[in-house]
Formats: structure tokens, C-alpha cells, sequence
């Protein structure tokens, strides 16, 4: 071996297979084996360039060294060459193998399933993640990545009782959510916007989706609010442009859902729940090998529920969830992964939106926190189903690929109705509009990605390239929409949700395809120490055709450059310049297609990597211009009577972002971030003004020592700014700012048992969803969870 490192330890008389008591936080290779040395007190030797630039997973519990050693390698290249009663030789995993001792098992060797998008936080106890490749398809650490990063882990969800992705990007920094109808309804419509605009850029374990192709993966054509987090491992949230990996869409931030995976153990939980308004939810999670070599491994997530319907009228609702993945080793280089998800939900009397805020005297309409707007025929009924299989090959050196494929089948049937017209001050007349909807797309994505390193003038540098295709195919019949029908007394419908109307009649077919390819390229260049260059691009075609429009763009390119200099061993400073494009189907009221948005994203910032990797900490300052804005042309209609827009141009969004995350002390965990966000137009014209300026979101826990260490608690806040309507300056149309608290308490009754207390929204505050409408925040929340894990 070449340049060996010696991790110096003390002498100890320790049998190879005693167990020892192991706390190791997720940190760079080379540091937790320092960490795992003097825990262990043995001595182990490798090669600094074989752990360079890799990461170790936590390590906690009682084991044995070896036990320990094997966990923290896990996924990393490296593997236990030799053992000895004084300590390990290391080697990489996938170079041939010395010879052993005879008393020492020879080590597994495998490649390691990893979802594009980040290592697994499954396990570490963590609020924060090392890794993350949404921005760049480049394993960076969030250090070295030269945008805002947040992710969102599994200890967090399971801490927070973030049991769907609407609630956790409810409590992610940098990003707003505007909602109309009930929260956690599979129908209704929730938008989240990042740096001033919507965030229409998904990825599934990597791989991109467009917002349409999204709507169908999560089971809505509305939103992704309602979707299940029970099968993911982590959200993360890239905030700015994304056009290096997603292609079309908005400069505001980028979505990875990344799945769970199997694990090489066996595991298992069983959850139940119960909470307000009859809420009862059930969960299976188990996991681990089929054979004794453990080349093949798998999981399955099943879960059901029901009730939690707060609006009157809303009743009746039922989901479940069915998760299932494989994991094959068809060669120590070799892993083939197939999955399946099925998901279905039931929903009668739901909220789809609420009752105007004024009346057509501009006084302020008086209706209750609870009082649903919809018919109490109304009904949601939605299932989905989706498969997927990826091939994964390491080759020699450090060079992998990876091919995926993501189809997904939906069935959205439902007939909606709502009371949403102007109400009569003298009268309390009103209007009420309904219809129906039938939406059942099929998508298809495939991508192929490659990363490696490459020498160059001396140095080690990196290299990614990726190739996608994503296509959505809907053809559905189309029904008649009313909206003219009398109401009248708004207030006696309010309570009684009884009104008469006919079916609502089949018009046509609509027709819906999307086609969307790209190529990608990126390179990460180290010329000296301590500074690290990216400079990539994408070309990107998107074709779109439906009943009213066809859009074609084609050889799109968005460059991607950034830079990270080092400031010493835990602080990064860093800059970034991305665009993106939005192909849009608005038109103007002559009935021109509006050009495609483009914009640009311009980020300084600092980072820093605390603590042996437990504490991440960022703060950054953005610009944000976008092109061909789509504004809502007041009173003008295009001539088939939509409403019509305009585009406006520099639009320009400027904000700064502050965020921490991790395990500040031992046991103390911690999540917040603060944001500031003000978009205008050329004019300096204020827009988006239903969106906070200003956000604050925290969540903190702490596990109590001594004779209370089986004891967590811990709790949360959101903040946000005062926001207003955007079209009227009446000032009934404006809610201040406002704060909503929550709580949690964890106990730990043994090692297989623990019982969970969330509470939402603790001080039961009232408060607007949207300022356009009767929408309102869930009152407050108590959820009690029992949980088995073996």
C-alpha cells in the first residue's frame, strides 16, 4: 500500500468480538475512522487516497468492532481487507483481495443502492444530510454545492409527524405554500413557490418529472400536497434554477422525492395512529435479505387510513398505500432494482375551494373556520399505480452508470361543485359552478447517467453526463362546465351543502401529450487545493400538444456554473449562475401563445460543515430575473373566452436565505431557516403579493439523559409576513403576519416500543390558507402513534 495511514489508538485487550458501546455521527470516511478508532481502540490502517472525497452513514448501538467497521463502510467503495486481534487493513471494495488471514470472514462485496438525489438518512438519527446530487448529478457534499440545499430526513418526518409532502414543504425554508379547499385532500389545489415563483420542477429518486408527469406520479391532477411520505427516505429541496437536471421550468427550486431502499438486515416497524375527527391510520414497514449471502434483498411499506376530515361535509375518506422493492446483485458490480407503488384514496363532500372573502358592497363576508363551500355530492376517487426498474454497474476505478425506467398509470375520477360567485350584500345571492373531471394519463421516463473522475495536469477531477426522455399521453372525455347556476341564500347553502343540478353532460375528448428530451454534461474541476470549479449545460426539447395549443422548443440550452473556494477546513464560500426555460400554453386576448418563460438565478453564499458533519449551516444572497412573466390581463379574454395575459419582462426576484441544520450538542437536534423574498417588475411594481416577504420555520428536539433518556420533546414554529390580494386593494383582503406552534413528545417504553404525541398547530390559531377565499389553516391537531420495531 502507498502512503498508509495510521490511526493511532491505545492498547487495548478487547477480543475481536466484544461489544462496545458506538456513537458516530455521518461524516467524511477518513474523519469516522478516526472517531471509530478510538471508540474501539484499535488500530486501522488503509490508503489516504482509497477513503478520500467518501462519506460514512452513522453508526450507533451495541456491537461488535468488526459490526461497526462493516456498517460505517457500507456504500462507500472501501472494504475490511484483513483483521487482526489489534485492529482492520482497509482496501476498496471492488479491487481484487489480498490474501486474508484464515480467522478472518472474508468481506462482502457489492454495490450499494443509492437513489439519485442523496445518501440514505434512514437510521442516522439525523436533521441533516451530507450528500446530495439534485443540483448537479454530482455526489457533492452540501458544502461543496454551490446552491441552497435542503433536505428534509426521515428522523425529521417521523419527529415532526410530517406524514405527507405538503407538510413537509410546509415547514421547509424558502418555501411558501398557497392552498385552496382542505389540507391533505388528494383534489385540491396547493402551489408552493420558492424565490418568488412557482415551483414546477420535480425528480423522482432523481430522475425529472414534469409538473403534469408529477400530478399523475403523486395521484392529482391538482397538487402534490396529499401524497404519502411513509415510502420516502428524505425530501430535498434545491432552491433557484434547475435547468441542468430538470430542463423546462421555473427558477424557484427543484423537488427530489427520494424512496426508501432495502436494507442488508432485517427490519420491521408497525405503526398505528389515531388523531382528531375520527383520524385512523395503520402501517407495515419491513425490509432485510432472502438469502444468506444477502444478494438479493427487498422491502414492502402497506398502510391505511381514514377519517381526519375537519370541513363539514367532508366525510367518508379512505387511502391506502402499497410499496414494494427488489434489490438483486447480479454481479459484485452489478444491482438491479424493480419497485412498484400502488395508491388509492376516497373523498365525498371535499372542499375543492371556498366562499368569496367580500361581498359586492366590499364589506367582509362572515363565514366559519369549518364552513365548506362544495355540495355535498362532491366526490374525489383516485387511483394510481407505478413501476419502475433501475440497472446499476460500477467499472473500473470510480466510474458508475446507471439506467432508470418510471412508468405510472393514473385513474382520477371526480365530480366537483362549489359556491365560489360574487354574493349579493343586500340579498346574500350567490352563484355556483360544477363539473366534472376525468383524468387518466399514462408517463414514461428514462434516464441514463454516468459519473467518474479523470486525471488532468496533475489533478483528480469529475465527470458527469446523462441522457433523459419523459412523455405523458391523456386522452379523456371531457364534460360541461357550469357555473351560472342560482344560489339563493350563500349562508343557508353554507350550512346545509344541499343543491340541485344536473349531471354535468360529456362534450368531447381532451387530449393531452407531453414529450420532453434532454442531454446533460458537467464537470467539477479542482486546479489547486482548496478551490473546486463547475461548469455544465443541458439541450433540451419539449414538445406539448393538447385540445388548445401545440408548443415546440427545441435545442434549448441552459449552462450551469458554479465555483466553491474553501475559507479553511469547515467554511465554503461559494457562487452560482443557472437559467431554465417554462414552455407555457397562456394566451393573450388575440390568441397568441405566449413566449416561453426564461430565467436566470444569480447566488452568493457561505457554508459551513460543523462538528464532524452533525451541523450544516448556510446563508445566501439571490437574484432572480425571469422573461415573459404570465400576468393576468384584468378584464380581457382571448377569443374562445378564457381569461387572457400579458408578459411581462424584468421581472426580477432579490432575497437572502439563512438556514441551519443538524445536532448542535449531543442529543439536541435542530432545523430552521429564515427567508426574505420580493419580487417585482420593471416598473418596481410589487408582485406576488399573496406570498410572504418574510418566513421563519423552525423545528428543534432534545433527548433528555439519565434517568429520562427514553424521553424526546421537542417543538416547532412557522412564521410568515403580512400578505394581501394582488388585484384589490381592499384591506379586508389582507391577513398580518401570524405564527402556528407545534409539540411533540417521544417515550421510548423498551427497544422495541416507542409511543408518539404530535401536536399542530398548538395555540388553535385561525388562519387564511389563501388570501383570495374562506380557506383556512387545519385548527389545532393531536395525533397519538404507537410503534413495534424489531
Amino acid at each position: 500500500m502507498s502512503a498508509v495511514a495510521t490511526m493511532a489508538v491505545p492498547a487495548t485487550s478487547h477480543a475481536q468480538d466484544a461489544r462496545i458501546e458506538f456513537d458516530i455521527a455521518a461524516q467524511p470516511l477518513v474523519s469516522a475512522l478516526g472517531v471509530f478508532g478510538q471508540q474501539a481502540g484499535r488500530q486501522v490502517l488503509f490508503d489516504e487516497a482509497d477513503v478520500a472525497g467518501r462519506h460514512a452513514r452513522a453508526v450507533k448501538g451495541s456491537l461488535t468492532p468488526r459490526q461497526a467497521l462493516e456498517q460505517l463502510l457500507a456504500g462507500t467503495g472501501v472494504a475490511i481487507s484483513s483483521a487482526r486481534a489489534g485492529g482492520f487493513t482497509l482496501r476498496p471494495a471492488l479491487l481484487p483481495a489480498p490474501a486474508v488471514s484464515p480467522d478472518a470472514a472474508l468481506p462482502e462485496v457489492r454495490v450499494t443502492a443509492r437513489a439519485e438525489g442523496g445518501e440514505p438518512t434512514e437510521g442516522t438519527g439525523s436533521y441533516t444530510a451530507r450528500i446530495s446530487s439534485a443540483a448537479t448529478g454530482l455526489d457533492l457534499p452540501l458544502r461543496e454545492t454551490p446552491q441552497s440545499v435542503t433536505v428534509v430526513t426521515r428522523q425529521r418526518m417521523e419527529d415532526e409527524g410530517l406524514n405527507s409532502v405538503g407538510k413537509v414543504l410546509d415547514v421547509t425554508p424558502g418555501v411558501a405554500l398557497v392552498r385552496a379547499g382542505a389540507s391533505g385532500s388528494p383534489a385540491v389545489g396547493e402551489i408552493f413557490y420558492a424565490r418568488g415563483f412557482e415551483i414546477t420542477n420535480y425528480q423522482i429518486d432523481g430522475l425529472p418529472v414534469n409538473q403534469l408527469g408529477l400530478q399523475a406520479m403523486a395521484g392529482t391532477r391538482s397538487g402534490i400536497g396529499g401524497t404519502s411520505t411513509a415510502l420516502y427516505d428524505q425530501v430535498t429541496v434545491v432552491r433557484g434554477a434547475t435547468g441542468l437536471m430538470n430542463g423546462a421550468g421555473n427558477p424557484a427550486a427543484a423537488i427530489n422525492l427520494v424512496r426508501k431502499r432495502p436494507t442488508s438486515e432485517l427490519h420491521g416497524a408497525v405503526e398505528a395512529s389515531a388523531g382528531r375527527w375520527s383520524r385512523l391510520d395503520g402501517l407495515v414497514d419491513l425490509s432485510g435479505p432472502f438469502d444468506a449471502a444477502k444478494t438479493l434483498r427487498g422491502r414492502v411499506v402497506v398502510g391505511q387510513g381514514g377519517g381526519g376530515e375537519w370541513m363539514d361535509r367532508h366525510r367518508d375518506a379512505r387511502n391506502g398505500l402499497f410499496y414494494g422493492v427488489l434489490e438483486a446483485d447480479l454481479a459484485p458490480t452489478t444491482l438491479l432494482t424493480v419497485g412498484l407503488e400502488h395508491t388509492s384514496s376516497k373523498d365525498r363532500g371535499i372542499s375543492f375551494n371556498n366562499f368569496m372573502r367580500v361581498d359586492t358592497d366590499g364589506n367582509p363576508t362572515h363565514f366559519w373556520r369549518t364552513a365548506n363551500a362544495s355540495a355535498s355530492w362532491t366526490h374525489a376517487d383516485v387511483r394510481r399505480s407505478n413501476a419502475f426498474a433501475t440497472l446499476d454497474h460500477q467499472f473500473g476505478g470510480a466510474w458508475a452508470a446507471r439506467l432508470s425506467v418510471n412508468h405510472t398509470r393514473l385513474h382520477h375520477d371526480q365530480v366537483f361543485g362549489f359556491a365560489r360567485g360574487e354574493i349579493d350584500a343586500q340579498t346574500g345571492a350567490s352563484s355556483f359552478e360544477y363539473g366534472k373531471t376525468v383524468f387518466t394519463p399514462s408517463t414514461t421516463g428514462l434516464n441514463f447517467h454516468l459519473t467518474g473522475t479523470y486525471g488532468l495536469l496533475g489533478r483528480e477531477h469529475e465527470l458527469m453526463l446523462g441522457l433523459n426522455h419523459e412523455t405523458l399521453k391523456a386522452s379523456d372525455p371531457s364534460h360541461e362546465y357550469r357555473f351560472d347556476l342560482p344560489v339563493d341564500n350563500i349562508y343557508e347553502f353554507a350550512r346545509t351543502g344541499e343543491i340541485e343540478a344536473e349531471p354535468p353532460q360529456r362534450n368531447g375528448v381532451s387530449h393531452t401529450r407531453i414529450r420532453q428530451t434532454g442531454g446533460y454534461l458537467a464537470t467539477r474541476l479542482r486546479p489547486m487545493e482548496g478551490l473546486a470549479l463547475i461548469a455544465g449545460a443541458r439541450v433540451s426539447n419539449y414538445r406539448l400538444r393538447d385540445n388548445w395549443s401545440g408548443i415546440d422548443e427545441s435545442g434549448v440550452v441552459t449552462p450551469y456554473l458554479g465555483v466553491v473556494a474553501d475559507l479553511g477546513k469547515q467554511v465554503s464560500a461559494y457562487a452560482s449562475y443557472t437559467t431554465i426555460f417554462n414552455p407555457q400554453s397562456y394566451q393573450d386576448r388575440n390568441g397568441q401563445t405566449l413566449s416561453p418563460e426564461k430565467g436566470r438565478n444569480y447566488e452568493i453564499g457561505l457554508k459551513g460543515e460543523f462538528l464532524d458533519g452533525r451541523l450544516n449551516a448556510s446563508a445566501a444572497v439571490f437574484q432572480t430575473r425571469k422573461s415573459n412573466l404570465a400576468l393576468w390581463d384584468e378584464g380581457a379574454v382571448t377569443p374562445n373566452g378564457d381569461d387572457a395575459y400579458i408578459a411581462a419582462d424584468k421581472v426580477r426576484a432579490r432575497g437572502y436565505e439563512l438556514e441551519v441544520s443538524g445536532e448542535p450538542l449531543r442529543n439536541w437536534r435542530l432545523a430552521a431557516g429564515f427567508s426574505r423574498v420580493v419580487v417585482r417588475d420593471s416598473a418596481g411594481q410589487r408582485l406576488l403579493q399573496e406570498v410572504p416577504v418574510r418566513q421563519l420555520k423552525l423545528f428543534t428536539s432534545y433527548t433528555l439523559s439519565g434517568g429520562l433518556s427514553d424521553l424526546t420533546l421537542g417543538g416547532g414554529v412557522t412564521w410568515q409576513s403580512r400578505t394581501s390580494h394582488p388585484y384589490d386593494a381592499n384591506p379586508v383582503l389582507n391577513q398580518g403576519s401570524f405564527a402556528v406552534f407545534s409539540l411533540m413528545a417521544r417515550y421510548r417504553v423498551n427497544r422495541h416500543w416507542t409511543a408518539t404525541l404530535n401536536v399542530a398547530n398548538l395555540a388553535d390559531k385561525t388562519y387564511l390558507s389563501t388570501i383570495w377565499y374562506h380557506n383556512y389553516g387545519t385548527p389545532r391537531d393531536i395525533t397519538a402513534t404507537l410503534r413495534y420495531e424489531f
